[in-house]
């Protein structure tokens, strides 16, 4: 089959939006011939990966686009990401139009951004679409945004709240299956509920994966001598609810514990000062950014990964994690409510937020006071990942959504 994928961001070794339009690139192309639209600016670095790795994806065409240059400046002064990238997709329709035509592609797969608030514009495409895994649904809870409250954080995600609101009402008006004979993939299921609420038959696939499962890292688990060492991964963003973490870690039984902070961003400094306001400076560490290549040792040294994000349509940390043995502590939402089940971690539900800092507090506990648990857990967690997030389980399951919309777009 050929495929035509319009992936925006698609980088490798990148992580988060550009990983997953490069993996899903690399995976589809084992089966089908595969021709990938992205932005002119990834192409040095497609480019050099490529040359550097001269086996990899050597059957893939790239096909480059991006505004003018005009556009490329106001983006950069002005921070107008969100609105660059639909107008990205605006222009794009075009090229979509002509690859089609041109190579007779038999359909269509928009991966990136992997997120149903944007407008796709491709309703009319002159294939059938797979749209997706995309998510996006997930709001910022109100009854944690007023925890600790900062007002520059609250203004942002208030507004990303209204927005999705709104996304949710015009969505209908995009859907870029509608027309085509194509699928919509939700990942997570307020996202489904959504779609489907609008009229758009989507089915439930998460947007994640990995495939480093035969590396050292899948060896089993060992807790650490001494303390447990609990982990967490990602910015240091108001909604990635660092500040929560740090709360529950100054909970008296947790004051022989360790917690490692590893990732950087603009809420970094007022961490640190809450982390010394709360007498837990001394049992935290703040790593900064490490590389993606780097981050194997970093979870070799730890036992519990903490994610208690307030929205996340992915949490590709919960399945690194997994992909380690490490068991997982997370907020019970979006992405991380489907990855982890209590077999393999625990789900901390959504409430007011001193509440919220007590139940992630007493699953920290838990963990510190049964260290036998660490190792059963992140066992099933690894299994898990293979059975649902491994790359190649994901790719076979997309494979069958290629043959359904194919037959479906030819009356069969």
């Amino acid at each position: 089959m050929k495929v035509l994928m319009s992936a925006y961001a698609c980088e490798p070794d990148k992580g988060s939006e550009p990983e997953v339009g490069w993996k899903w690139m690399s995976q589809m192309a084992e089966d089908h011939e595969v021709i990938v639209l992205t932005r002119a600016n990834n192409r040095p670095v497609i480019e050099a990966y490529l040359d550097a790795h001269p086996g990899e994806a050597s059957g893939v065409r790239f096909e480059y686009f991006d505004l003018g240059k005009r556009a490329l400046r106001l983006k950069k002064r002005c921070n107008l990401f969100n609105w660059y990238y639909i107008l990205w997709q605006y222009g794009a329709r075009n090229e979509i139009k002509r690859l089609v035509q041109e190579q007779k592609v038999d359909l269509i797969h928009l991966v990136t951004f992997a997120s149903f608030r944007y407008p796709v514009f491709l309703n009319n495409a002159d294939a059938p679409v797979v749209w997706g895994p995309v998510g996006g649904a997930e709001l910022a809870p109100w009854k944690l945004l007023v925890h600790r409250i900062k007002l520059t954080a609250l203004f942002k995600e208030s507004v990303r709240n209204v927005g999705t609101y709104l996304s949710s009402l015009l969505v209908a008006r995009v859907d870029p299956t509608i027309n085509t004979g194509g699928v919509a993939l939700a990942s997570t299921p307020g996202t489904r509920a959504i779609l489907m609420s609008k009229g758009i038959h989507a089915e439930l696939m998460p947007t994640i994966g990995v495939d480093r499962l035969n590396r050292p890292e899948s060896e089993s688990k060992r807790v650490s001598d001494g303390a447990i060492k609990f982990l967490y991964v990602g910015r240091l963003i108001y909604m990635k609810g660092v500040h929560f973490l740090l709360e529950a870690l100054s909970d008296p039984r947790l004051s022989n514990v360790q917690l490692s902070i590893v990732g950087d961003g603009n809420e970094r400094a007022w961490l640190e000062r809450l982390a010394v306001k709360l007498s837990v400076d001394k049992q935290v560490s703040f790593v900064g950014h490490v590389p993606q290549h780097a981050l194997a040792d970093i979870y070799r040294q730890h036992d519990v990964l903490v994610v208690p994000s307030m929205y996340e349509s992915g949490g590709l940390t919960v399945l690194e994690a997994f992909a380690h043995k490490l068991p997982a502590i997370v907020t019970e939402v979006g992405g991380l409510e489907m990855s982890v089940d209590d077999q393999c971690g625990i789900r901390v539900p959504v409430t007011r937020g001193r509440e919220f800092v007590e139940v992630l507090a007493d699953a920290m506990v838990f963990y510190e006071k049964n260290p036998e648990m660490v190792k059963c857990h992140g066992e099933r967690g690894f299994l898990k990942l293979i059975e649902k997030y491994s790359w190649k389980s994901k790719k076979e399951v997309m494979n069958r959504c290629y043959e359904q919309v194919a037959r479906s777009a030819h009356g069969i």
